[in-house]
């Protein structure tokens, strides 16, 4: 169902002239064109600090009216949002994304506007130093489609497919310095899963049934 739109474009002359302020440093937008809603920012140093910010970008992607809307709130969220418009309604499409406070997407949401929901969710997690520790794909809340699991250092650790929160292909597996390791048999769910430490030493062997562990 639509919403309204509530963006007022009868303000855009006067805040696309702030956006030219050279104290703002723009590339802490996500949107890296369009124009600010509203602002408000420290200078510390010399350098920008925002405390909140919004802004959107008007486009056509093929024959819809797009709209995107970011939001940042510092320590709070900050959200990248998309928009089919029609007239004075729009509809969330496509994916939106939430990051956190240093800028890393934490969520994408997959708004599928002809079924009329959001139910593909990818999540994403990372270790101190930045590089990602997972990604991870839900549908409906559960585990589905390839999820990626990677090392400290950024290598890919390994690739398994989910089937509606169970445990059902094992797509690739590999030690801290990127050597292959065996997959074991799984395949569909059901057959032996081989865990590994990061060195590649073999720590157990599980067999899995309907992508269920067996005991």
């Amino acid at each position: 169902m639509y919403k309204p739109v509530l963006f007022i474009l009868l303000f855009g002359c006067i805040i696309a002239a702030n956006c030219q302020s050279p104290q703002l440093d723009l590339h802490l937008c996500k949107l890296q064109t369009g124009v600010f809603i509203k602002k408000e920012f420290n200078l510390i140093n010399g350098d920008t600090v925002y405390k909140k910010f919004e802004k959107y970008l008007t486009t056509f992607e093929g024959n819809d009216s797009v709209l995107y809307l970011e939001s940042f709130n510092a320590n709070k969220s900050w959200t990248l949002l998309r928009y089919i418009v029609k007239g004075k309604e729009r509809a969330a499409a496509g994916w939106q994304s939430e990051f956190d406070i240093n800028g890393y997407k934490l969520i994408d949401r997959y708004c599928d506007i002809k079924a009329g929901d959001c139910n593909l969710v990818k999540k994403f997690s990372y270790y101190p130093n930045g590089n990602m520790m997972a990604a991870l794909s839900y549908y409906n809340r559960k585990l589905n489609g390839n999820s990626y699991f990677y090392h400290n250092d950024g290598r890919l650790k390994n690739s398994i497919e989910y089937n509606k929160g169970e445990l059902w292909n094992i797509n690739a597996y590999y030690d801290q310095n990127g050597n292959i390791l065996d997959q074991g048999t799984i395949c569909d769910g059901t057959g032996m899963v081989y865990v590994y430490a990061s060195t590649g030493k073999l720590i157990s062997m599980r067999w899995y049934t309907a992508g269920k562990k067996v005991k």
